[in-house]
């Protein structure tokens, strides 16, 4: 009886510690200040902001394309990617002054996708409850690779999916 008592609170800790590391490994933070362009980057995907019409914290969290929202959705290539803002006061901003991007980097297959009219951005517009596209450029650097982006209108979750 007592082996079951150590191996039942072992597994509840474990169980536990599992629960707390997935909740804190989650998000990712970033500052950003008016009038300064900076890239923040989470994985494969991340935003541009050109300078910046806001001073806040940006909250960027990857999320399982199994677990989107709306009751259609594109078949969805990499994580989702979910960007928040919220200014000094800690107050949330919805709207987007000024030149800001997403992008994800992609591979070649996603770049042959993506040339052949089959891929892009899309964000998920929570007033009509669907994913809606983001018209969706390509970038090329040497050092970075490729990229897939788009200039946002809205902070929320963004994903790289097939039409």
């Amino acid at each position: 009886m007592k082996r079951k008592k150590i191996v039942f609170t072992a597994l509840v800790l474990m169980l536990a510690f599992s629960l707390m590391a997935s909740s804190t490994y989650l998000a990712k933070i970033g500052r950003v200040k008016r009038g300064q362009s900076v890239e923040l980057t989470y994985g494969r995907a991340g935003i541009s902001f050109i300078k910046s019409q806001f001073t806040g914290t940006v909250k960027m969290n990857r999320i399982s394309g199994g677990n989107a929202p709306g009751e259609e959705r594109p078949l969805f290539m990499q994580k989702l990617f979910d960007v928040r803002l919220t200014d000094n006061k800690g107050n949330r901003v919805t709207h987007v002054l000024g030149a800001v991007y997403v992008y994800f980097k992609v591979r070649h297959r996603e770049v042959r996708m993506w040339e052949d009219g089959t891929l892009t951005i899309y964000y998920f517009d929570t007033w009509k409850n669907e994913w809606v596209e983001c018209p969706t450029v390509q970038l090329v650097d040497a050092l970075d690779g490729t990229r897939l982006s788009c200039r946002i209108r809205i902070f929320g979750l963004y994903g790289l999916g097939s039409k």
